[in-house]
């Protein structure tokens, strides 16, 4: 062979062994991606969802004390027990068909509350007329109302409340919120 020649098949040959290495580079990345490929497509965990109402910021400085029912702003027919925590209506002569309310003596601006009701006794008064009485005979109605405003919820703008029968009231609009 002539010195040319020898040099052209060098040439060739590392022209060829480049175009194989850099064959063999596309093939490597093709079988990397290949195998991430399969990892992509995977569906992901779901994320848990984000919890949309989140808690109040703690309270800084003196929280309300003494918080108790005032019945110097309540109706007549509204007779307490001792301690002040238990709560009665009239229920004699008529009575019974009157509804009652009691403000606390405590007021709220702003934040979350929280407070329980529990009726501890259904009463049934007797009934001396066989008309039809009034439904239900038993409801209870805990809210939010104005200083000044009607001892009675549900009876304007200036106070929300729930009652017993499942129902939201506010500005005397009843939307259905619950059970019985």
């Amino acid at each position: 062979m002539a010195p040319n020649e020898a040099e052209k098949k060098d040439v060739e040959m590392k022209e060829a062994e480049k175009t194989e290495e850099k064959a063999e580079a596309k093939a490597e990345e093709k079988a990397a991606a290949e195998e991430k490929a399969p990892e992509e497509v995977k569906p992901k965990a779901p994320e848990p969802p984000k919890e949309l109402e989140e808690d109040a910021p703690a309270i800084k400085g003196a929280k309300a004390k003494d918080v108790a029912l005032n019945f110097e702003d309540s109706t007549l027919n509204v007779m307490p027990n001792p301690s002040g925590k238990l709560l009665q209506t009239l229920s004699e002569g008529g009575m019974q068909y009157l509804l009652a309310g009691v403000r606390s003596n405590t007021g709220i601006k702003s934040g979350r509350y929280m407070f329980e009701v529990k009726i501890v006794e259904n009463l049934t008064p007797e009934e001396k007329t066989s008309e039809r009485t009034p439904q239900p005979r038993q409801l209870v109605r805990v809210g939010f109302s104005l200083a000044g405003s009607s001892l009675l919820l549900a009876d304007g703008v200036d106070n929300v409340c729930f009652d017993s029968e499942g129902w939201f009231i506010h500005d005397k609009n009843r939307k259905k919120a619950g059970r019985k």
